[in-house]
């Protein structure tokens, strides 16, 4: 009776070590790729600070990562715990019930850091100066203006294309953010531009001037806004799985934000005066476009 309890237990201890190793090695993988999460955020929120990266698009990258960190770390509690239990039974369910999602969980979280590469080298458009695009004080790109500032965003559209036919014959949104600015000084009491955007957007009379100038960026933003789509609609031919990519084109008027944070301006700055463009394309399965 005493060799078979002994026996018993061997066995038990013996199938318990293969368990640990087994739980140790999932805890391992998905270790790795939480760390590369927990990195990747932690670069999402630099650029943010830096003003590299709008805090629009931060935000839902942050979102996306922050879901599949809880997750990855969901998953190391329940590990831990399986580790630390004598009972085989608790272990071995741990490893059939995480094994159903794992090898999904590391392919998402694989898939969403090789579009967050992309995302690192975002392609953004700042040389659109008031001077060159806008008239003073204006949110419309005169006529003679308009073929210079299209073959500009061709470019842009045009590396969009290319990098998203690279990806995955899956379904993916592109999110294009748009973001107008405006310097810091204000427009007369009488200036007919003040007066319509007060018009228009439903102002009181006596709106104060930073007021005015978001109203005025986000005016801009959409007119470049408009260009962006004329040229993707033009040039969306060129995408491989065009059935399978949707755009969603944000336009946010940042008024007298300063562009990058990182910077030294001056109140009248023709440099505050731009339209910054960003992008990134990301798995539908990942995105979501609620927060505006």
């Amino acid at each position: 009776m005493k060799t078979k309890v002994l026996l018993l237990l061997i066995i038990v201890f013996s199938l318990s070590s293969c368990l640990n190793k087994r739980l140790s090695k999932i805890k391992q993988d998905v270790q790795s790729s939480h760390d590369s999460l927990v990195l990747a955020k932690k670069n999402v929120d630099k650029k943010i600070k830096t003003g590299e990266l709008s805090l629009e698009m931060g935000k839902k990258l942050q979102d996306t990562l922050n879901s599949l960190e809880a997750q990855s770390t969901d998953y190391m509690k329940n590990l831990d715990k399986a580790m630390n239990s004598n009972n085989v039974f608790v272990k071995n369910n741990v490893i059939v019930k995480i094994n159903k999602n794992l090898d999904n969980f590391i392919n998402v979280s694989n898939d969403l850091l090789n579009d967050y590469e992309d995302v690192k080298s975002l392609d953004v458009m700042n040389d659109f100066m008031l001077d060159e695009s806008f008239p003073p004080g204006g949110y419309e790109i005169p006529e003679s203006s308009l073929p210079a500032v299209k073959d500009a965003y061709k470019y842009l559209i045009d590396k969009i294309i290319v990098a998203t036919n690279k990806k995955k014959p899956v379904p993916y949104v592109v999110h294009i953010s748009i973001l107008g600015f405006s310097d810091g000084t204000h427009f007369g009491d009488s200036s007919p531009t003040r007066l319509k955007l007060i018009e228009e957007f439903n102002l009181p009379l006596d709106a104060p001037g930073y007021l005015i100038n978001e109203k005025l960026s986000l005016k801009r933003a959409q007119e470049i806004r408009k260009i962006v789509v004329d040229l993707l609609e033009q040039r969306k031919v060129n995408l491989v799985n065009r059935d399978k990519v949707q755009f969603d084109i944000r336009e946010v008027g940042k008024g007298e934000e300063l562009p990058f944070s990182d910077k030294t301006y001056g109140q009248d700055d023709k440099n505050r005066r731009i339209v910054r463009v960003q992008w990134f394309a990301i798995n539908k399965k990942y995105y979501t476009g609620e927060n505006k």
